[in-house]
């Protein structure tokens, strides 16, 4: 069965692993094959952003947050935007231009932000949560993921 928290800590690992390919290709100077790639790789990772986020807000950030207003569920929502802006900001300039790759590094740092805060609620979360509400959760994180994703290949501007 699906936990919740491994699913999630999972699509982190993925998270790590492509923002790792996405700093290495920006490093490397114009004309090698990492350069060259970078555009598809960052819209790999911006897919699994977005899609991510979403799920986090939707399913994840009730249970560990609460319904109610809190501040730590509001400054993860308010990375998540920071994600989204920055991807938003990628479609705006042509692959690979400056103004792209400040918005590229802008979603890599605001994912990073988003890892820290989900991870710090999963510590007590895994604690607390039975096994069955995870692996409830779980289904309903799977499901919204694989929606997600196929939803973010079929609107690909590019």
């Amino acid at each position: 069965m699906p936990d919740i928290v491994e699913l999630i800590l999972g699509d982190h690992a993925r998270i790590r692993e492509l923002l790792a390919e996405v700093e290495t290709a920006l490093a490397h100077p114009d004309g090698t094959d990492a350069r060259a790639e970078l555009p598809g790789r960052w819209e790999k990772l911006a897919a699994l952003l977005e899609a991510h986020a979403d799920a986090a807000e939707e399913i994840g950030y009730p249970a560990l947050f609460g319904h109610a207003a809190t501040v730590a569920r509001d400054n993860a929502r308010a990375t998540d935007d920071d994600i989204r802006e920055a991807v938003g900001e990628t479609r705006l300039h042509p692959a690979g231009s400056l103004p792209w790759q400040l918005a590229v590094l802008a979603g890599c740092a605001a994912a990073m932000d988003h890892i820290h805060n989900l991870e710090s609620a999963l510590v007590l979360f895994r604690r607390e949560a039975s096994m069955p509400v995870r692996e409830a959760m779980g289904r309903q994180w799977m499901t919204y993921m694989t929606a997600g994703l196929a939803d973010s290949t079929r609107h690909d501007p590019s």
